[in-house]
């Protein structure tokens, strides 16, 4: 018993609800209690917060507690409202709520049955004692969950999950009572209850196949819950459907939202600006996380402070700067210590950069904290094999560490011995626009079509090699309506700048002033 609610607590903290229910089981059963027992079933729940808190980082949840009676009573009958309902129809309705969303009336109404739920409950616990543990489940697990309310906790303050044991407690009392009923009368209840959950439980699992049609379904649910919303971007994100992404950050971004989630925002969206080398919108994005923070007063989550030196740090490197990087990386090494990804940016900027004396140190440090990850991490054979390289193997070597300049100066060497053929001119072009320099990749890029300038199949390759590569859509469609003025035959280019005008520009919502003055124009 003390293993399975030590691996218990240690995987999720509300196991520690199981504790009095211990007590009580234990009376029930045996009619006494072992107080050395439950002290060590004690220790162990207090080593939760002595032990895993500290080790992770976990600071004390602060509960908010209202002064008076009144407002303690209000606040608290929303949860108890949308966990009952959860618990006696647990298939429908949003799966989570902001402390906003459960001031609404229908939970109070909810709340009322829960409370006589309760009351009934314990009618039934006096008069039926195999009642008082199922009876207890419920009871301490639905008013551990809706103390919650009173938290900081973000983003939400009440999970249909929670309500797993409760819900499990209520089955039992349910099934208890079905088994006294005549046997007819029983087994038609059984499969009506069947009849009515298999469905919907079937129909249900669909929305837990991946991660973006669970959040989909989840904003389908609340359309105004700016996280639902932010999850949803960010599983596209991830998944790399960037315009999608957009689309629905961009919606985002006009809900109403707390501090938190605007931060989350503000940090995607200067993600989605890293992948097109737009690095002065990244730096603004990055800005407004440090003006919001301002305005509100403190500042990110420390965890959060690491992602903004790091992705300030990448734009920085892209455009070809250098000693404010690595002081940016060296910071979030100190905060940080043993996040590997840090160590990882640092090293490859030394790569990039050839410091190799500072490579070797850093490959020690690395060496003696992850042993197992960089074991055959070896710069001066690194070092050498740079010496040999081919010229192209060079360019792969300097773009792969975000050198772009460096990368750019080869190739450009090269172009001068010998005309570039079209993979090398949309790799140059490309490592212009890695290096924040979109001009000079157009120029490039021009140039190349003057030799050509009826080439339908070259115009498109260009277009897409902006939409594959970049991600950029007012690039791509320029380039796309050329395309169709040379031969208006082609549908499929119809089509394409079709869906990008109508799906994707026409929707998106201007967000800096200029954006509002070009699209009012």
């Amino acid at each position: 018993m003390f293993l399975f609610l030590a691996l218990g607590i240690f995987s999720k903290e509300s196991f520690m609800f199981f504790l009095p229910i211990l007590i009580i089981a234990e009376y029930q059963l045996h009619k006494k209690i072992n107080f050395v027992f439950h002290a060590a079933n004690t220790l162990i729940v207090a080593s939760y917060f002595l032990i895993k808190g500290p080790l992770l980082h976990i600071r004390d949840i602060p509960i908010l507690w209202p002064k008076d009676i009144f407002s303690f009573i209000v606040t608290a009958i929303g949860p108890i409202g949308y966990y009952t309902k959860v618990i006696i129809f647990p298939l429908g309705g949003p799966r989570f709520l902001s402390s906003f969303d459960l001031n609404k009336p229908v939970y109070f109404l909810w709340a009322s049955l829960g409370l006589l739920a309760l009351l009934t409950v314990l009618f039934l616990s006096r008069k039926r004692k195999n009642a008082f543990i199922p009876g207890a489940l419920i009871f301490f697990f639905l008013i551990g969950h809706s103390a919650l309310v009173f938290s900081q906790l973000f983003p939400y303050r009440a999970y249909a999950r929670y309500m797993m044991i409760p819900a499990l407690g209520f089955l039992w009392l349910l099934c208890k009572e079905i088994c006294q009923l005549k046997e007819k009368l029983r087994s038609a209840l059984v499969f009506i209850l069947l009849l009515l959950f298999i469905p919907r439980v079937v129909l249900l699992s669909r929305d837990y196949r991946h991660e973006i049609i669970f959040w989909q379904k989840a904003v389908d649910i609340s359309p105004h819950d700016a996280h639902a919303s932010f999850q949803l971007a960010s599983a596209l994100f991830r998944q790399k459907n960037y315009i999608d992404a957009e689309l629905v950050l961009n919606q985002t971004l006009f809900m109403k939202m707390p501090r938190e989630v605007a931060l989350l925002v503000s940090l995607l969206y200067s993600d989605l600006e890293l992948v097109r080398a737009n690095y002065q919108d990244v730096f603004r994005w990055l800005d407004s996380i440090e003006a919001l923070t301002k305005q509100t007063g403190g500042q990110p989550a420390s965890y959060m402070q690491v992602f903004i030196r790091a992705k300030r740090a990448t734009a920085q490197i892209a455009l070809g700067f250098w000693e404010e990087p690595e002081k940016l990386f060296l910071e979030n090494i100190r905060t940080f210590p043993d996040m590997r990804e840090n160590y990882r940016e640092l090293y490859s900027l030394y790569l990039a950069q050839g410091k190799w004396p500072d490579a070797i140190s850093l490959e020690k440090i690395m060496k003696e904290k992850f042993s197992k990850e960089f074991a055959e991490l070896n710069t001066l054979m690194i070092k050498e094999q740079l010496f040999n390289f081919s010229l192209d193997e060079k360019i792969t070597f300097y773009e792969l560490h975000r050198n772009y300049p460096r990368a750019i100066e080869l190739l450009a060497n090269r172009e001068k011995q010998t005309p570039l053929d079209e993979k090398a001119t949309f790799h140059l072009a490309k490592l212009y626009l890695k290096n924040g320099r979109a001009e000079k990749a157009q120029e490039i890029i021009q140039k190349y079509i003057e030799n050509n300038p009826s080439s339908v199949e070259l115009i498109n390759k260009i277009a897409f090699f902006y939409i594959n590569e970049f991600h950029r859509v007012r690039e791509a469609l320029w380039y796309l309506q050329r395309s169709l003025e040379l031969d208006e035959t082609q549908i499929e280019i119809k089509y394409i700048i079709m869906r990008l005008t109508e799906n994707y520009l026409k929707r998106l919502k201007p967000v800096w002033p200029e954006e509002k003055i070009e699209k009012s124009d």
